[in-house]
């Protein structure tokens, strides 16, 4: 009803008040004392004006009430769900949280073993190298070629494991900002579910369903955020297993180009042919069948990085040592 219909049906003694409480008085009082002009409706009934407009007034309260009630029924629902709403969430967040330690963890630990993998391909390489020169591996000059030859392995490693530990260290610290963050949305929720429920009851009706399209609009974001978690780490994983390829590839190229000793030789003819068999369309596991008495498996990988038209590999320079045993090189 409100004050204003109220004044309109002759009773400007509520001209200035709220529309709860001028209801609220006309209820309890029948509007006595604030009648100031004849009724706009007019009034006929034996039960005089005030009669009439009591019951006109309340008929109006019903209507209002039955018009809302599906609106207030949806909200009502909604605010009883909210606490689970958000223990649902706590545990998705949380979930998520193990799995991105978890994965991250993994790439440490894949970037340690390529690593250790790199730097034994090098204790290996030169030791034939200055076996075939007649140098004693306890010559000074062994151990400083050795540790000359791995700066550069360790540096590329230390940066991404730095890369890495940042990477996680601020995905994590995101999620666990979220988690700390439910508390407080939820009892927001809450508040803003009761006083859209509020609206609804006093015929406001589209401003609490603008209210409950706003948190609908808030709950899809939270969820985006964890999906965005999640496909971060995985853009991070596939950039970094890029940057490792890359930095193979480079660092294997002064091996090849600034020797030139018969073996060297043969082995750049070798990498030669298995790089024309990669693009004939033969598979890793027929190269390192035909090839792997004579490159080494991390070398087999990167040609077929390079040069195979069904895309990288999916294998580790361990899982080969695996299938098809260590190098004999």
């Amino acid at each position: 009803m409100g004050a204003q219909r109220l004044i309109d049906q002759g009773y400007g003694g509520y001209a200035g008040w709220g529309d709860v409480e001028a209801e609220a008085d006309f209820k309890a009082t029948g509007g006595g004392g604030k009648k100031t002009a004849p009724s706009s409706s007019g009034s006929s009934t034996s039960g005089g004006s005030a009669g009439y407009s009591q019951s006109a007034f309340d008929l109006a309260l019903k209507m209002q009430s039955e018009a809302a009630a599906p609106v207030v029924s949806a909200l009502e629902s909604q605010r009883a769900a909210v606490p689970a709403q958000f223990a649902t969430q706590k545990t998705a967040l949380e979930s998520q949280t193990q799995s991105l330690k978890s994965r991250y963890d993994n790439i440490l630990a894949s970037m340690a073993r390529r690593q250790k993998v790199s730097e034994a391909e090098v204790d290996l390489e030169k030791s034939r190298e200055y076996g075939r020169r007649g140098v004693p591996l306890s010559s000074g000059m062994f151990e400083q070629d050795l540790r000359s030859t791995k700066t550069p392995i360790r540096e590329f490693f230390g940066e991404k494991e730095k890369d890495i530990s940042l990477e996680q260290e601020t995905a994590l610290m995101g999620l666990a900002g979220k988690i700390a963050s439910l508390p407080s949305e939820e009892e927001k929720m809450k508040s803003d579910l009761d006083v859209a429920i509020g609206m609804a009851k006093q015929g406001n009706s589209q401003q609490a369903i603008n209210i409950l399209m706003s948190m609908g609009a808030s709950a899809q974001a939270a969820s985006q955020f964890i999906s965005s978690q999640s496909q971060s780490a995985s853009q991070f994983e596939k950039t970094l297993a890029e940057n490792t390829r890359q930095f193979n590839l480079e660092f294997n190229k002064p091996k090849a180009a600034s020797t030139g000793t018969a073996a060297e030789r043969e082995y750049s003819r070798v990498s030669n042919l298995a790089a024309s068999d990669i693009k004939n369309g033969k598979t890793l596991e027929a190269i390192v069948f035909k090839y792997g008495d004579s490159l080494s498996r991390a070398d087999i990988l990167d040609l077929y990085d390079k040069y195979s038209r069904y895309g990288p590999h999916k294998q580790s320079v361990e899982q080969l040592q695996t299938m098809f045993g260590a190098d004999e090189l």
